[in-house]
This record gives C-alpha cells, sequence and structure tokens, in this order.
C-alpha cells in the first residue's frame, strides 16, 4: 500500500505515440513514441533517454529523478535524490534554462506538475503559515526562478496533496485531519482556475445517489472528461484503480493490487500507467488487457523524445498445415495485387509429418522469395490449394521436396491443375535431397551452413539464417558423421570464396571428421542457445526476430521462410522463453522492433510471446496484435 509520499518512486506517465496527438485516434501497431525516463529506487536515480539507437542514461543538467515533462515535451522538472534541500529544478530537454523553485517549507512526496500551456509548475509542500505547519498545494512560473507561493487560500488545516492538470480543470487530494496531522480519509477534490471554485468530484453508488469520491492518487485524463483514481479496499491493504466519467458520474474499477503508486494517463487517452511496488504497468482502456512497462525501478516518461516500440505479432491457423498457409497470407499479397517484397515468386511445399526433406526449406523460400507450406503426402490440402492459387501467377514454379515416396505425383497433378509448375528437388537420402536444393540456389555459393538432419532444431536455425544471406546453402551431416553427398558437395566448393559454418555440435564433430575446414562455428549448450549463437553469427542489427516452439518442427520450418530475409528463427518452449533467446532479444533491442509468435498460444503461450516482444521494446513498452490465419498485417521491415 502507498498512500502516503514516504515510497521514492517518481512519477509513472506512459509513453504514448507522437504520430497520433489527436486524443481521438487510437495508435497504430508500433506508430513512433517518446520516451524519457527516470530509473531508481531510494538509494538512487538514473534519468536516461531512449532513441532509435537505444537507451543512455544523461544528467538534464542537475535533475536525476525526472518527475514531470511539460504537455508539449521540451522542459523537465525534477530533483536530485541525493539533495533534499526544498527545491525542484526544471530545465530543457536539451539541459539549456535551468531553473529552481524553492519550497517555503518542506517538500512532500507529491510530484510536481506542469500547467497545460507548460508556464507553471504545480506542487505541493509542507508550507509554515499561522495555522502550523500546513500540506499546501504550490505553484510557481515554470521558466525562471521563484519560490513557489499557495495555491489555494489558508485553512485551519490544510491536507492537500498530489494535483494533476488536464485542459484547465485541475483534480487533487484532500486528507481529511486528525489534530494536527494528515491522517484522515482522503477525497477527490476539483479545482478550476478561472472561477477559484473548489468542489468534491462525485459519484453515482450502487443506489444511484451523488456521493464524494473518496481516493487519492486523482488524474484527469487529457480531454478533461474522465477521471482516474485510487481506493482502498475496506479491510484490506490492497487497492483499486478506477476511473470515473466526470458527465455521467459513473465510475468503475480497472485493477486491483497491492503497492500502487499513481496512475497517470497517455496523452491520446486510451491507456494508463501506473506503479505496482517496483515495476511499472500498462492498462489499454480498450481492450482491458495489462502489460508490463518493464521491472526494475523503472518508471517511463512521455516526452519529445521519438522512439518505435516493439511489436509483437502472432501469426496461426488452427494446425501446422494451416499455420504455414497462414504465415504465406501474413507476408504475400494476392498475385493480381501484389507488388514488391509482398509479391511470391515461388512456393515451397513439403509433407507435414516428417521433417527430413523439407528442413533446408526454409533457406530456398528465403531465397526465391516465397512461402514454405505443409501438406499431406498423398494430395494438396484444401487450404494449401488455395493459397497456391492466391499468390502465385499462372506458370510459377512450386517446389515439392523429397521423392514420390515422400510427396505423392498426385500432389505434382494437383499443381498443374492450379495452372503452376511443380518442381521437384529430391535425393535418395536426406543428404543428396539438401545438395540439391543447394545446387538449385547457386553454384557458387559465398557461405554453406551444416546442421545434423538426425534432428530438426539446428537445421531449422540454419534455414531461416541461409534464407536471410545472400548466395548461402544449408547441407547435412546425419548426426556425427558426414554423408558422402554432403562431403562431395563441400570438397567441390572453392574453399578461397566459401566458408562453410557449422551450426550445432554434431556438424561440428562431423566436418573435423572428414576433415574438411570449418570457418565459423554456432555451438550452444542447448538447441535455443545455438539458434542464438547463429542470429549473432547471421544477422548484423536485425529489424524482426521469430519465436516458434522447439517441441515440434513445422512451425518452425514454415516460421524460418516467413521470417528469411528479415531477421533470425529462435526457439522457445510452450512456458518459458529460454535465456540464449532472452539474452539475444535483450541484446539487439535497439534495432528489432518485430517479433513474430508462429503458432498459437496452444505451442506458445501469451506469456512467453509478451515477454519476448517486452524484450525489444523501450523499458518493455510493446504493442501485440493477434493474427489469425495470418489476416491481419504488420509491416516486419
Amino acid at each position: 500500500m502507498c498512500t502516503t509520499a514516504t515510497l521514492v518512486l517518481t512519477a509513472t506517465v506512459l509513453v504514448a505515440p507522437a504520430a497520433h496527438a489527436d486524443r481521438a485516434t487510437p495508435a497504430a501497431p508500433g506508430d513512433p513514441v517518446e520516451l524519457i525516463y527516470t530509473r531508481g529506487w531510494v538509494d538512487g536515480f538514473s534519468v536516461v533517454r531512449a532513441d532509435g539507437a537505444g537507451t543512455a542514461p544523461f544528467t538534464p543538467n542537475g535533475i536525476d529523478a525526472v518527475d514531470a515533462v511539460s504537455k508539449d515535451g521540451k522542459r523537465l522538472a525534477g530533483r536530485s535524490s541525493g539533495v533534499n534541500d526544498r527545491r525542484i529544478r526544471t530545465v530543457d530537454v536539451d539541459g539549456t534554462k535551468p531553473t529552481n523553485i524553492v519550497i517555503p517549507g518542506d517538500l512532500s512526496g507529491g510530484d510536481p506538475v506542469f500547467s497545460p500551456d507548460g508556464s507553471k509548475l504545480y506542487l505541493d509542500g509542507d508550507v509554515p503559515d499561522d495555522h502550523g505547519n500546513q500540506s499546501r498545494l504550490l505553484v510557481a512560473p515554470a521558466d525562471r526562478d521563484a519560490t513557489a507561493q499557495p495555491l489555494l487560500p489558508a485553512q485551519a488545516v490544510s491536507c492537500d496533496r498530489f494535483l494533476s492538470t488536464s485542459t484547465g480543470r485541475y483534480a487533487f487530494t484532500r486528507t481529511a485531519p486528525i489534530g494536527t496531522r494528515c491522517d484522515g480519509a482522503s477525497s477527490v477534490m476539483l479545482y478550476t482556475p478561472e472561477t477559484g471554485v473548489v468542489e468534491p468530484a462525485v459519484e453515482l453508488n450502487d443506489a444511484g445517489v451523488e456521493v464524494p469520491v473518496g481516493g487519492f492518487f486523482p488524474s484527469i485524463s487529457p480531454d478533461g472528461t474522465r477521471l482516474v483514481y485510487m481506493r482502498m479496499l475496506a479491510g484490506d491493504e490492497r487497492a483499486e484503480l478506477r476511473v470515473l466519467d466526470l458527465a455521467t458520474k459513473r465510475s468503475k474499477a480497472l485493477y486491483e493490487g497491492s503497492d500502487m503508486w499513481a496512475a497517470r494517463w497517455s496523452p491520446d487517452g486510451r491507456y494508463l500507467a501506473f506503479g505496482v511496488f517496483n515495476t511499472s504497468k500498462r492498462l489499454d482502456l480498450v481492450t482491458g488487457q495489462v502489460n508490463s512497462l518493464g521491472d526494475g525501478q523503472t518508471v517511463p516518461i512521455w516526452a519529445n523524445r521519438t522512439v518505435t516500440p516493439s511489436v509483437g505479432v502472432r501469426v496461426y491457423g488452427s494446425n501446422a498445415i494451416t499455420t504455414g498457409v497462414a504465415t504465406s497470407r501474413f507476408k504475400f499479397d494476392a498475385a493480381s495485387s501484389a507488388s514488391g517484397a509482398r509479391k511470391a515468386n515461388v512456393a515451397v511445399l513439403t509433407r507435414s509429418d516428417a521433417f527430413y526433406d523439407g528442413l533446408a526449406g526454409a533457406g530456398l523460400a528465403g531465397a526465391k522469395g516465397g512461402p514454405m507450406l505443409l501438406t499431406p503426402k498423398e494430395g494438396l490440402a484444401p487450404a494449401v490449394s488455395a493459397e497456391l492459387a492466391r499468390i502465385l501467377s499462372p506458370g510459377a514454379t512450386v517446389y515439392v521436396l523429397g521423392d514420390e515416396g515422400v510427396v505423392s505425383a498426385a500432389v505434382d497433378t494437383q499443381i498443374r491443375a492450379l495452372g503452376l509448375t511443380p518442381k521437384r528437388l529430391a535425393g535418395n537420402t536426406v543428404a543428396e535431397t539438401g545438395v540439391a536444393i543447394a545446387n538449385e540456389l547457386t553454384s557458387a555459393p559465398k557461405e554453406v551452413f551444416v546442421a545434423t538432419a538426425a534432428e530438426y532444431y539446428d537445421a531449422l536455425a540454419a534455414g531461416a539464417a541461409a534464407g536471410s544471406t545472400p548466395d548461402a546453402t544449408v547441407v547435412f551431416s546425419w548426426g556425427n558423421t558426414l554423408p558422402a553427398a554432403t562431403a562431395n558437395y563441400l570438397n567441390g566448393l572453392d574453399r578461397s570464396k566459401t566458408k562453410v559454418t557449422a551450426v550445432g555440435g554434431p556438424a561440428v564433430v562431423a566436418l573435423n571428421s572428414a576433415s574438411i575446414r570449418i570457418d565459423a562455428t554456432a555451438d550452444g549448450r542447448t538447441a535455443p542457445d545455438t539458434a542464438k549463437l547463429l542470429a549473432e553469427h547471421a544477422f548484423a542489427h536485425p529489424k524482426a526476430a521469430a519465436l516458434a516452439t522447439m517441441a515440434t518442427w513445422q512451425d518452425a520450418l514454415t516460421g524460418g521462410a516467413l521470417i528469411a530475409g528479415k531477421g533470425p528463427l529462435l526457439l522457445a518452449t510452450q512456458t518459458t522463453l529460454p535465456q540464449g533467446s532472452a539474452n539475444y532479444l535483450t541484446a539487439e533491442a535497439a534495432s528489432l522492433d518485430r517479433v513474430v509468435v508462429v503458432g498459437g498460444s496452444d505451442v506458445l503461450d501469451d506469456t512467453v510471446a509478451a515477454q519476448a516482444a517486452s524484450l525489444t521494446g523501450p523499458q518493455g513498452f510493446h504493442d501485440f496484435v493477434d493474427s489469425p490465419n495470418g489476416d491481419v498485417k504488420v509491416s516486419i521491415g
């Protein structure tokens, strides 16, 4: 419970879209946001600025705990955590024009707040007057040195704190005195500067009768129509966050918890941000969803520095085959209207119940510019047939991976019936199929990724990397053994022009056993670690990454083709984001702004998806888009 100023946390103000200044326009996923925030807890603070290049602490001319930002984002107000000299400092965001506001008493815990036009600074303090040392609301000019003056006339006992502003109407907390202390019940008051009227905010109770609003930490929405506040729950150490419609006087509970701190509005009025002990939360008032804004005593404050939030998007169908179709629908437009990167040139097809011949398919699909699709051995799944007809122009090539014992001849017939051209890439072994695919891509590769085909993990990550690397191929070992087809392929290359990258421990052993030089290695303790090392090797500052389950291979195969050309494929379990995957997302957060989760929540939990997306956003700020059947499009670079 945090009902007084004893907890040393700065104000929580939500980052918000700069591109949607109109409060009535909801933010689009990935719209630019503006972010300056304070990070710290009791024993010290740092002010951090985030932009497109990442985050970095900075010192805004003596302020190391930002408490407020003017509405235009040009001016900051705050204090130094190491100085208790009854002063609030204001400064432009570039560190110029510093001023000091002196409090004629002791500075209390209420955060300063700028007037809507930025000319004044409101705050509260324990100010001595004829009635003793009282908690008073104060006001001072925001652009020059001054001593703060009382905002309201003196009262016998004054217990006013936590003022917020909107479009000219202010809200604050008035606490009933007990003796000379402000320890009684708290009420929400409204103040209109033009008239000087101070009145209680009122709401309708369950009987429809107007009653004063009991609560604290009030904040009026940017358009002045709603008020959010906190209220303690009877007989409990918990509080609830409530919102009041000032016109209808109806209120409702939004969130319940312990150790909550003041809620603030995003400038577009859609979101609320509030502290919960040493974390910050974001509540979407449209969907009701609550996301984390970051841990580690981080308090975001919106300002005029533009950043781009991470966008997590889940692409999925009802099963593995339709998830593959969903990845195609998500990435490619219909042939009749497609252009540029959204036009599919080919499609790659493999069977849906065995991974071997399809392992290099993601690399082929990525390099050739098409989706990776799955189908039963006996014939085309109806959804796949419809997708081929949708995205491919007449005569386009559909690569079929594996011989007719892997994918039946009936599939070729069905492809021709669609006006398309089937092309088989196959061999007597998985290794031979891999070499056939490699030769289809290029006769002079610049890089060859080698991974075992006895398991699917390493090869799937290698396929996504190959699809994003110009003139790259994937070929296979079989566990620790290098098949003759692969050895012959590698020995036939001009090694002065081609480097060989071993992906995973089995490939390392197989290549060494065959006396084939290894130029680079991605070999982790676990499959997610190997995928992470390969991502570090193959991608410099990627804009996107895909996340797929490691429990099965289908989603990672089609997801690898989806992300090819954009970024790496990372692995997770249904309920856990492995440390290697998490570390990669964190390390590349400055460039990553899309995390594509392939598969439904039955294969990767929502918590895993949200965690992955939050790691790439500034202090966890992210949007999440649900794309069932691939129908909701979000740019992935």
